[in-house]
């Protein structure tokens, strides 16, 4: 067990860079209740101390490298007395290393959905062996084939969406009947305001070197950029949120032929569809998966060993491993 250091004041503030993000995505899809601003802003102050803890946890040594690391749970709960002093605790299984992190943000850090501050717990993994191979890649010479973010509008007619297009099905409707796109560039401006430029978001076939069923030409949406487009569409009920990444999302940075194409641009998205519960659904399978857990229970019954990732020839399986 290793100690991490709280979030201090230096930390915060990328509130407004999110809600910026997030505006661009939503006003790009279809017409949210309320109007795209008022959805942003409060999908990203309620994300904001779980985008503020998982940038403080890039400094922590007991982490190692950050590039490769894969985003599969997050939860959130008010500051409550009886908090344990942050921590990080580590596993290996099948594989693979699994990484539990406890942080407090501060009531200053948190915003102004979090007047008490917030106890977040984010799960992380790692290919075993990734990080010795992140480690090269951060070191090598900078290829120019990074994402960049761009002037956030709609995809133009025509354009390429996952789910509609590459023999993908579509995301089942729902009753809410919303939908939204999200384009590599969206990903990359979420990168800046948040501060996590992990390579599995930013360069094309690192998704696919972490483990995952990803193409050559593949990024990852962030995990918390899809809980920010949910917690703005639906909001939380309860006082704590619980969000599971059971499948990566994964967005087309190029388009042509694989591993030579110009930038997919606005010529190419990953097509999400909302459920009523605040799921995101592309492709036929669950990217995003929300959860009500109660303020003060246990880790222990959330389960870090129980939620292990399956593998199989190709890398990460979306499976959970049963009980």
């Amino acid at each position: 067990m290793s100690t991490l250091g709280l979030v201090d004041k230096q930390s915060a503030g990328p509130s407004h860079a999110l809600e910026q993000v997030l505006e661009a995505v939503l006003a790009a899809s279809a017409a949210v209740p309320g109007g795209a601003s008022a959805a942003a802003r409060r999908g990203s102050r309620a994300i904001l101390p779980a985008v503020v803890s998982l940038r403080e946890l890039q400094r922590t040594p007991q982490l190692g490298h950050w590039h490769g690391l894969l985003h599969r749970r997050c939860r959130l709960a008010p500051a409550r007395a009886g908090f344990d002093e942050p921590r990080a605790e580590a596993d290996e299984r099948a594989g693979w290393r699994l990484v539990r992190a406890r942080v407090r943000v501060g009531a200053d850090d948190a915003g102004s959905a979090w007047p008490r501050g917030a106890d977040v717990v984010h799960d992380l993994t790692r290919r075993l062996g990734e990080a010795h191979r992140a480690d090269a890649h951060a070191s090598a010479r900078p290829t120019g084939r990074r994402v960049r973010p761009a002037t956030p509008r709609p995809p133009a007619a025509g354009s390429l969406t996952r789910g509609s297009a590459q023999g993908r099905p579509r995301a089942r409707s729902t009753r809410t009947g919303r939908t939204v796109l999200v384009r590599a560039c969206d990903i990359a401006a979420w990168a800046d305001a948040g501060g996590d430029s992990n390579r599995v978001h930013l360069v094309p076939g690192a998704a696919r070197d972490a483990g995952l069923r990803a193409g050559p030409d593949d990024v990852v949406a962030h995990g918390l950029l899809l809980a920010a487009v949910s917690l703005a569409l639906v909001p939380p009920t309860g006082d704590a949120i619980d969000l599971r990444m059971p499948a990566p999302l994964l967005v087309p940075a190029r388009i042509g032929p694989p591993g030579e194409g110009p930038p997919a641009g606005d010529r190419a998205a990953a097509l999400l569809a909302v459920s009523d519960g605040g799921d995101l659904i592309a492709g036929g399978r669950r990217v995003l998966r929300r959860g009500w857990a109660p303020a003060g229970a246990e880790e222990d019954e959330l389960g870090l060993r129980l939620d292990v990732p399956e593998m199989g020839s190709g890398g990460l399986s979306s499976r959970r491993r049963r009980r």
